[in-house]
């Protein structure tokens, strides 16, 4: 699963409408452990905090320096309770600090 793999970025595009670089999560685990869970997901997205801050994604894609920054979650399982709620304290941590934070379920079909 994406989620395990800490060092991997899993997918880096740019949003057409507000010119925003997205660095995307690929999250299939389900959310009957949430607690190891919620730990891979905070692993995860400090490693994309750290591309960022370190000049690692600037280095490696030059054209996207000075853009704002939005890391996204896109998960296959509905989170819990206890789990929203890391959610909504990762993204209030991460916007203080000038990074959006998005995150959605998809959809089953």
């Amino acid at each position: 699963m994406a989620l395990e793999e800490i060092d991997r970025i899993d997918s880096v595009t740019i949003d057409r409408l507000t010119e925003e670089v997205v660095l995307a999560i690929d999250d299939g685990m389900d959310w009957s452990a949430s607690g190891q869970h919620c730990n891979y997901l905070q692993r995860k997205i400090n490693r994309y905090v750290a591309f960022v801050e370190s000049g690692e994604m600037a280095e490696q894609y030059p054209e996207l320096e000075n853009r704002l920054v939005r890391i996204e979650v896109t998960m296959r399982h509905q989170p819990d309770e206890a789990s929203t709620a890391f959610l909504m304290d990762a993204k209030s941590v991460l916007e203080d600090a000038g990074v959006r934070f998005r995150w959605a379920v998809l959809p089953v079909v």
